[in-house]
């Protein structure tokens, strides 16, 4: 399996990092709206039947392509031209010019493109919601994975673990994305009353 995965890493590396990323943000769409149907919507609709949003992992399915796929795959080798090799002090730069210059440009991309895709007036709504919690939530995920990505791994594979690490991250941002827009929603029902 590991001979196959090489082959298909070096004979198409492009496809690979936006097939995956495609297929990962798609599939954490799906685990989320799963999640949130067996614990919110089963338990408050003891008869209810799961009906998934395809519109919804679509959008996420885009993302997953369009942003996240196609920056990572120019993203990592660019740190590693700044920062070639693997010491701690290079590692440590890298990390650092991750979680400066692409966290807040990938949560940007992540919250205002749904917004977009969902033709939702307020493209930066949600993003103002929720920038500063899901950017301290990722510090305390993606330094320990980029650590882990830019210290052990060779190149070739960094975009994929990357894209299995995004998997974990991508239904944490579906879980924080979905609490805004709830949030919001009960705003303007509360600005409505007044």
């Amino acid at each position: 399996m590991i001979s196959h995965l090489r082959k298909v890493l070096r004979k198409s590396p492009y496809l690979t990092s936006v097939g995956l990323y495609t297929i990962l943000y798609t599939g954490a769409d799906v685990c989320n709206q799963l999640w949130n149907f067996h614990f919110n919507e089963k338990v408050a609709h003891q008869q209810a039947t799961f009906s998934l949003d395809v519109g919804r992992t679509a959008r996420m399915g885009v993302i997953g392509f369009a942003c996240l796929g196609n920056f990572n795959y120019v993203w990592i080798p660019f740190l590693e031209r700044m920062f070639p090799g693997a010491t701690v002090r290079k590692t440590l730069a890298k990390v650092l010019v991750d979680q400066v210059i692409a966290a807040p440009l990938l949560i940007t991309a992540f919250y205002a493109g749904l917004r977009v895709l969902e033709r939702k007036p307020g493209v930066f709504a949600v993003w103002r919601e929720k920038f500063v919690d899901t950017y301290m939530t990722g510090m305390m995920f993606w330094p320990a994975a980029q650590t882990i990505n830019f210290y052990l791994l060779p190149l070739q594979y960094r975009v994929v673990f990357l894209g299995v690490c995004s998997f974990t991250w991508a239904n944490v941002m579906c879980f924080m994305k979905a609490r805004a827009e709830l949030e919001l929603l009960e705003t303007d029902a509360g600005n409505k009353q007044d």
